[in-house]
């Protein structure tokens, strides 16, 4: 029979004891997120010089891109690209891995060396951006896709590209998120699903597309 307190109803169960030497808790990814990047990107803003356009990057607050001439300032251009919506840490395939970048994300001075791997990123949404007018008068907001994945140089770099028109992807290499495990580059054949899962960039141009 259980042990029996004073009123004669059985006792609570003991909590459990760690054994010495047991590895701690897992954190929740959500928070181990946190815990890399807010001190590294929380009060930054990043920026990445195009060949006319400056594309500034501030987490989870908002993405721009300007253009200013000393000699010209009536030439100045300043577009919103979208403000912080939300996250995704995981594909929605089931397989519960983050979405890993594609070929054309990877930075172009080690590209080959990290084509061997998988680089798995947050996926960010920064939406409802200055408006676009296309061919035919169509008018769209512009919008942008943040991937933020471990740098491969233990550096901070930025790529920018524009798979679509208005539609950009903004890839940042944190040095800080390589200690988040489920961040670490990995097998490609490991990654095979959650690949599947990543590829919403947008259309096959690339129009943009520099390094910090």
């Amino acid at each position: 029979l259980p042990p029996a307190g004073p009123s004669g109803s059985p006792l609570p169960p003991a909590p459990a004891l760690s054994r010495p030497g047991a590895p701690p808790p897992p954190v929740p990814l959500a928070s181990a997120v946190d815990a890399a990047l807010v001190p590294e990107l929380g009060d930054r803003v990043l920026s990445l010089e195009g060949d006319f356009f400056v594309f500034d990057f501030a987490f989870r607050r908002e993405a721009r891109q300007r253009h200013e001439s000393e000699r010209r300032p009536e030439t100045d251009e300043h577009y919103a690209l979208g403000t912080y919506m939300h996250e995704t840490l995981v594909t929605a395939d089931g397989l519960g891995l983050p979405p890993s970048l594609e070929r054309k994300d990877l930075l172009p001075k080690v590209a080959e060396l990290m084509s061997q791997k998988s680089w798995p990123y947050v996926r960010q949404t920064y939406a409802g951006g200055d408006e676009c007018v296309l061919a035919g008068g169509r008018r769209v907001e512009r919008s942008v896709e943040a991937r933020i994945a471990c740098s491969p140089d233990g550096r901070l770099n930025m790529l920018v590209r524009e798979p679509d028109f208005c539609t950009y992807v903004f890839v940042i290499y944190s040095p800080a998120l390589c200690a988040v495990p489920e961040y670490a580059p990995r097998s490609a054949k490991l990654a095979q699903g959650a690949a599947r899962g990543a590829g919403n960039g947008g259309g096959d141009g690339e129009r943009d597309r520099e390094e910090l």
